[in-house]
């Protein structure tokens, strides 16, 4: 398809510049139209061929990526569930404020490792029942900066570093790891927090049931420019209800497969 359109944009280029310029007639105008036409012919099938090989690049820099989240997942039993929602509602954020489709990957990416530093946090903390410590807190807020330690190198993960380091942080300053305050937060990071909420808001908790959408919006629409950054909110609750749904509904089956994954681990 891309030789076959390349081979008639070619030919009407060169018969436009024909009939503008008047510069060919006969015999020499058809031959001047046929390699026109097959110059745009081999620029289309070039560019098609460069589209498929970055298509195949990104789903190879995705799948990895999916790789390092599972690895998360397999430690920690709300991870991937949770992992898989937080992208979707991110990504849906950020399209209603208009992010150009690099950014969107980025986000995308970012939110599908931001707790890939959980990895270095001890077992005996990550699934305690009960209450943490203060000590133990210290080493739970330290999971955003290994996670970032982990991925920056990481050279198509670009912006989406910001999302593992920063989702903690709070406009008021009184997030962590760096007490960044407003817009010195980049702002997928700011996104992926109210996405990260929603889905605490919503899921079950081992302390208590999932609330409702509606609770969920009023519960960050409350802490807009304290917590979290009035442009997303605003975006996020413009949000269709259906669309959040419809990303609860296909979660359920990937929370059934963490399920069946933590069942084979704890039989080995």
């Amino acid at each position: 398809m891309y030789g076959s359109v390349g081979f008639w944009v070619g030919a009407l280029v060169e018969t436009a510049d024909i009939f503008i310029n008047g510069t060919a007639r006969g015999t020499l105008f058809i031959f001047e139209l046929i390699v026109f036409g097959l110059l745009g012919m081999i620029f289309g099938l070039v560019l098609h061929r460069s589209r498929e090989n970055n298509r195949r690049i990104v789903r190879s820099y995705h799948t990895s990526l999916e790789s390092l989240a599972n690895a998360v997942a397999a430690k920690d039993d709300e991870t991937n569930g949770h992992s898989k929602r937080v992208v979707r509602y991110s990504v849906l954020i950020g399209r209603e404020m208009g992010l150009q489709h690099r950014l969107l990957q980025q986000l995308e990416w970012g939110a599908l490792l931001h707790d890939i530093g959980k990895i270095a946090v001890p077992d005996a903390i990550l699934k305690k029942p009960g209450a943490l410590t203060d000590d133990e807190w210290t080493i739970m807020r330290e999971h955003p900066q290994m996670g970032y330690l982990m991925v920056k190198n990481i050279d198509f993960l670009k912006e989406g570093t910001d999302v593992v380091l920063h989702h903690h942080e709070r406009m008021d300053g009184r997030g962590y790891p760096h007490k960044l305050v407003g817009e010195e937060i980049p702002l997928l990071a700011r996104i992926f927090a109210v996405a990260d909420t929603f889905d605490a808001i919503t899921s079950d908790r081992p302390y208590r049931k999932a609330q409702s959408i509606e609770h969920a919006r009023e519960e960050i629409a409350r802490h807009v420019d304290t917590q979290f950054c009035r442009e997303c909110v605003e975006a996020f609750l413009r949000l269709d209800t259906d669309d959040l749904l419809r990303v609860q509904e296909e979660a359920k089956i990937l929370d059934y497969e963490t399920v069946q994954l933590q069942k084979l681990k704890h039989i080995s």
